[in-house]
């Protein structure tokens, strides 16, 4: 996920209270027209909120290169005016949920993107602008989630707000549920989830870690926060230490907490969890990312940034010199149920995102020299794929499948890559 970032059963969003810095990174959040009214978890929102859903086919703007196998190259297929923010591949082909932007990103419309085969898309407007930190998650239906604000009170409040799709085409937004003041900063959300349980959120407070954890649904439109105990956080976690996938009929998570250790639990009806086990990192991190090809986990701890940084915009390639001190992403696979091994090398890089493309898992992240990928075929044997100048922009999101990879910026820079097996 990147400044404010995205299978039909249970759903679940992780949320954190956003300092102040939130307006600046998210795209949208500042713009002066945000101003929302807010409703119950159960209700969609006000009839006013909604926007007619517009399936338009959006003409390739330049012919879409074959990349080289095994490198990446630039995208050229999503319109100019498009920002991405987070894809997923699903059993109807891929959606990308990012803005349309005319012409700043300040009015930015949250738009979804569908195409069967990466190259041809079709557009629907899903959410006016205001909205931010989009991320989409399938599980027999798509689902979009994001971040409004509601200023009808005396203090303003964070929303977020959630859509679904039969078709990756057709938007309904199911629910808004308030995720709290904006005091010392907003509450935010990380990457919707969604498995046969159902759609999970992660929520985030980036002022007070010991409130963030994941909400549930069961249908995305009732949302119950989840007891944090339940899925291993004790103590509180920073924004990006949660993530979550699918496989077979259960949702899995995996969080790094205020105890030194990673949890992964699993649920198949999102109130139940059960353990798989803890792993052993060695020492408190801030990032934790999961994948699985379907068979196999693999769950990634690192860094997302130095101690020294302090978010106010020093690039990822500055601050990754923190490898040399506190180390770099450690990878662990499960080889049988609640059974994992720590593959051999630990990968200098920080900032990790990580996914499967149908073929293999592919890591990317940040060291001195850039944005490295790394990639494996059974989540053990990792293989250095390259290092790419990135300069001051961060990474947001890598997402896979049918054979190729995506890898979006977190909102700084207009970067789209892709990247096909070898």
């Amino acid at each position: 996920m990147g400044c404010w970032r995205a299978n039909g059963g249970p759903i679940v969003v992780a949320l954190t209270a956003l300092a102040v810095a939130v307006a600046a990174c998210d795209p949208v959040a500042s713009s002066p027209t945000a101003r929302r009214t807010d409703a119950p978890a159960s209700d969609p929102g006000p009839t006013d909120i909604a926007v007619p859903t517009e399936s338009l086919p959006w003409p390739t703007p330049t012919p879409v290169p074959t990349p080289e196998p095994g490198t990446w190259s630039r995208y050229t297929g999503f319109p100019e005016a498009f920002l991405p923010e987070d894809a997923v591949y699903g059993d109807l082909g891929w959606v990308v949920a990012g803005y349309t932007c005319p012409p700043e990103c300040e009015d930015g419309l949250p738009t979804a993107l569908h195409s069967r085969d990466g190259r041809n898309w079709s557009s629907s407007t899903i959410g006016r602008a205001g909205i931010g930190s989009l991320s989409v998650a399938w599980n027999g239906a798509y689902w979009v989630a994001g971040v409004d604000f509601d200023h009808t009170g005396s203090e303003t409040h964070s929303v977020a707000v959630v859509w679904r799709s039969g078709d990756g085409l057709s938007w309904e937004q199911t629910a808004r549920f308030d995720l709290g003041p904006c005091l010392a900063g907003c509450p935010g959300i990380g990457e919707i989830a969604g498995g046969a349980g159902g759609v999970l959120i992660e929520w985030m407070d980036f002022v007070d870690r010991a409130r963030s954890g994941p909400y549930r649904s069961v249908d995305g439109r009732s949302w119950t926060q989840v007891d944090p105990s339940d899925v291993g956080i004790v103590g509180g976690m920073w924004a990006g230490a949660i993530d979550a996938v699918a496989m077979g009929n259960e949702l899995i998570l995996a969080a790094t907490s205020a105890v030194p250790d990673t949890t992964v639990r699993a649920t198949s009806d999102g109130i139940v969890w059960s353990s798989l086990g803890a792993l052993q990192v060695g020492g408190e991190r801030d990032e934790t990312v999961i994948a699985t090809d379907g068979t196999r986990l693999v769950v990634a701890v690192g860094w997302s940034r130095s101690e020294q940084s302090t978010g106010t915009g020093a690039s990822d390639a500055l601050y990754a010199k923190v490898v040399e001190r506190q180390g770099g992403t450690t990878i662990w696979t499960s080889i049988a149920r609640g059974s994992w091994l720590e593959a051999p090398v630990e990968l200098d890089v920080i900032h990790a995102r990580l996914a499967y493309t149908g073929n293999e898992f592919v890591l990317v992240g940040v060291n001195p020299h850039g944005a490295a990928t790394f990639t494996s075929r059974d989540g053990l044997d990792w293989q250095a794929a390259g290092v790419m100048p990135w300069g001051d922009c961060g990474i947001g999101a890598v997402s896979g499948g049918q054979g190729r990879a995506f890898l979006f910026d977190d909102g700084d820079c207009p970067i789209v890559l892709t990247r096909v097996d070898p």
